[in-house]
């Protein structure tokens, strides 16, 4: 399947608002879910950014069965240790039901990582759920996660 990840631009946050969603709908706690599209704006696209986002793109004729063309989202932001120095947080990563399992989820971690390495970060952190974690840790050279996989710290 053809897609791209590019980084986030304003005009996704409504998509990612969806998805955002989605992923809590999934986890059966839709009710959880505070942050609007608004805020998704103001927070990630400001002066001084709160978190940065990658977003997986499929064209326009693989688009979903409803209609859309950004399919999932990677969200983290970069923390600091006063032990270990830098370090990057994996909020949420998402891709749409339909398009899982060809390796969407495994282009936008390998992605993040890439970001860890150029930024000579001291960790890669996340907190994702088990079975996707365990996915990653089973892959980590084909993932990117080389060298950050023996840094790699989650909560489940």
């Amino acid at each position: 399947m053809d897609f791209s990840i590019r980084a986030a631009i304003v005009e996704d946050c409504k998509d990612v608002a969806r998805m955002n969603l989605d992923l809590a709908t999934y986890e059966k706690v839709p009710e959880q879910v505070t942050v609007t599209q608004k805020d998704l704006e103001q927070d990630g696209f400001s002066k001084n950014p709160f978190f940065q986002c990658l977003i997986a793109e499929v064209p326009q004729q693989h688009k979903s069965k409803d209609g859309y063309t950004l399919i999932g989202f990677a969200l983290y932001f970069y923390s600091y240790s006063a032990w270990r120095g830098k370090s990057i947080y994996l909020e949420d990563l998402y891709v749409m039901p339909e398009f899982r399992g060809q390796g969407v989820g495994k282009a936008l971690l390998s992605k993040v990582a890439q970001c860890d390495v150029l930024t000579v970060a001291a960790g890669f952190s996340c907190r994702l759920p088990h079975a996707q974690l365990h996915r990653a840790a089973r892959q980590p050279v084909v993932c990117g996660l080389l060298p950050a996989a023996r840094r790699l710290r989650h909560d489940v």
